[in-house]
């Protein structure tokens, strides 16, 4: 019988295998117009690299050639792809870094000067541009006197009489869009309550439009995270590592068991679907018995079944051209044991005691695996590598897992 850990290393090696044989089959192109800086239209497929570079750059094959060109800013006046607008633009932006553990006493912005492309979120009389910059802040801008010029916010600490921290915030903005919606009074109340966030800033100027009556040209529809539900079912390879069973003359050999449970997957957006978090609940179980070698009516059963809670990063590799698509995830696995068997026989007598008379009733591991979507079915290969349930002390156990699950999206 092929041993659980050769599965277990194969598993793991599946994910090198589809680096190297998809890496070129990535479909990352999409339709698009690339306007140049002389006043020239381009057709043709562009890969917009916003997401994952902090680097402004696009990919462009033109119609009728088969090599890409690597543009930036300053090269083109701006470009359209995936129903999204930009435009080529130098501007300030706040580089003070914005977690939470980083913000300083300041509420003075630190800006750079960069040459970025500017997403068009509302075209119009006022018009709305969104940019995330290296420090993954992300910028708003208007336009301003033929330029495009920063709405200010920031995050900072606060000190208070009492030596206690809080965060305060330089809402700058709040008075730029006063004075740049100044034809609309009415908007005043609106403004207070306005958050420095593209769906906050469109309902603003939603809420502008319909003051004035003025026409808006063009708004973005806003990516939205997708939910995909579904259930999945299939086997498992249970191995269990341990040195202590030995004292008795005991030895288990892999297990074979159904697997089944439910999924939810959240697909990121501005990510092309290729980025997810992978979520299912999975009922998983093991059955061992062993005989002792030198006292055959010596039998011990040790029977687990868990429901885990298993969260995994998943990236898929999309082609248009083909309607199966690969997918890799990796994270981690909580289980907690919901029912149990374990006792030993003595000639057919259930006995009082057990190797493993306590058992740890929580389980956390570690996840990798791979597998292939059509539609709504998918199928998977994967490994997993937990702690065991040994509370002996000079015995700790580790459980691997090979999974083959099927899944069906609802």
């Amino acid at each position: 019988m092929v041993s659980t850990s050769r599965v277990l290393r194969l598993i793991l090696f599946l994910p090198v295998l589809f680096f190297f044989n998809l890496s070129d089959a990535q479909d990352l192109f999409q339709p698009g117009i690339v306007y140049g800086t002389k006043g020239d239209t381009l057709r043709g497929m562009i890969n917009y690299y916003g997401w994952t570079n902090p680097r402004p750059r696009i990919s462009f094959v033109e119609n009728g050639k088969d090599s890409a060109v690597v543009l930036t800013p300053n090269a083109i006046r701006g470009f359209e792809t995936g129903g999204n607008k930009y435009r080529s633009a130098a501007v300030k932006t706040e580089m003070t870094l914005n977690n939470i553990e980083l913000l300083v006493s300041n509420p003075n912005l630190r800006l750079a000067n960069d040459t970025v492309f500017l997403r068009l979120i509302v075209q119009g009389e006022k018009s709305l541009w969104f940019f995330r910059n290296k420090v993954h802040n992300d910028q708003f801008y208007i336009d301003e006197n033929g330029s495009q010029t920063l709405l200010i916010y920031k995050k900072y600490i606060k000190e208070s009489a009492h030596n206690t921290n809080t965060v305060g915030e330089n809402k700058g903005y709040l008075n730029q869009l006063r004075h740049y919606f100044s034809d609309c009074e009415s908007l005043d109340n609106q403004l207070k309550n306005t958050k420095y966030s593209e769906s906050s800033l469109v309902e603003l100027y939603d809420k502008y439009y319909k003051c004035t009556g003025a026409e808006k040209v063009y708004t973005t529809k806003r990516e939205k995270i997708v939910y995909e539900k579904g259930v999945l079912a299939g086997l498992s390879l249970t191995e269990l590592k341990e040195n202590y069973l030995q004292n008795f003359g005991l030895a288990f050999k892999p297990s074979i068991m159904p697997s089944a449970g439910l999924y939810l997957n959240i697909i990121f957006p501005e990510t092309r679907g290729r980025i997810s978090a992978y979520n299912e609940l999975l009922f998983t179980n093991f059955n061992n018995k062993s005989e002792a070698l030198s006292e055959p009516d010596y039998i011990y059963n040790l029977s687990l079944t868990y429901l885990k809670l298993n969260i995994l990063f998943r990236y898929t590799f999309k082609n248009k051209e083909s309607k199966v698509n690969f997918f890799l995830n990796a994270g981690i696995s909580n289980g907690m044991i919901i029912h149990e068997i374990n006792q030993v026989k003595v000639g057919g007598q259930t006995q009082s005691w057990s190797p493993y008379a306590y058992t740890r009733k929580f389980e956390q591991g570690l996840l990798a695996g791979a597998g292939v979507v059509s539609g709504r079915l998918s199928a998977e290969i994967r490994a997993e590598f937990g702690n065991g349930f040994s509370f002996v002390e000079y015995y700790p156990t580790s459980v691997n897992r090979a999974f083959i699950l099927l899944g069906y999206r609802f």
